[in-house]
């Protein structure tokens, strides 16, 4: 299976996932708060879901080498702190997940608070590929105004990914 057959299977599954939590919409490659995310999703309650897909080893890795990241933010007390969790210090999403293929990120890997996803390329339907390995912990953000609810609203009418 090619890497764009791949995340495009692995986002599909995720918006069933989203389907099925009852959340309103569920936005592949979205811009958000400054940031792009690979999936977005929006509960009743306004809570932000963020969902980073990674397909391979490098891709997961890749983060930890990005220059922006190399400062004095970057290494903590000898934990390596992942460009993603420095984003979030800037509160973009309330729930933050990893997904990717089985076995290629551990939960070990992943820092306290997020979550952790994991396909399964063998499944007949994209409802029942993923399995949450680790539950999202909250991450403190501010809810979204209602410019940024209209904005996603509005985007996900336009990629027709309301479920409501």
């Amino acid at each position: 299976m090619s890497e764009t057959s791949l995340t495009k299977d692995i986002q599909n599954s995720v918006k069933w996932h989203c389907h099925n939590a009852q959340r309103l919409c569920a936005m592949p490659n979205t811009f958000w708060r400054g940031y792009e995310c690979d999936i977005l999703s929006l509960s009743k309650g306004e809570t932000v879901f963020e969902y980073e897909i990674k397909i391979s080893r490098a891709d997961f890795l890749k983060d930890f080498k990005k220059g922006v990241y190399n400062n004095e933010f970057f290494v903590d007390s000898g934990w390596k702190k992942t460009p993603i969790e420095l984003k979030h210090q800037t509160t973009r999403s309330h729930y933050f997940y990893y997904v990717c293929p089985v076995g290629l990120i551990s939960p070990e890997e992943i820092p306290e608070k997020y979550g952790l996803i994991y396909y399964h390329e063998n499944t007949r339907t994209a409802f029942n590929a993923l399995k949450i390995i680790k539950k999202a912990k909250m991450i403190k953000a501010d809810k979204p105004t209602h410019d940024e609810i209209i904005g996603l609203f509005n985007l996900s009418k336009y990629k027709n990914q309301f479920y409501s």
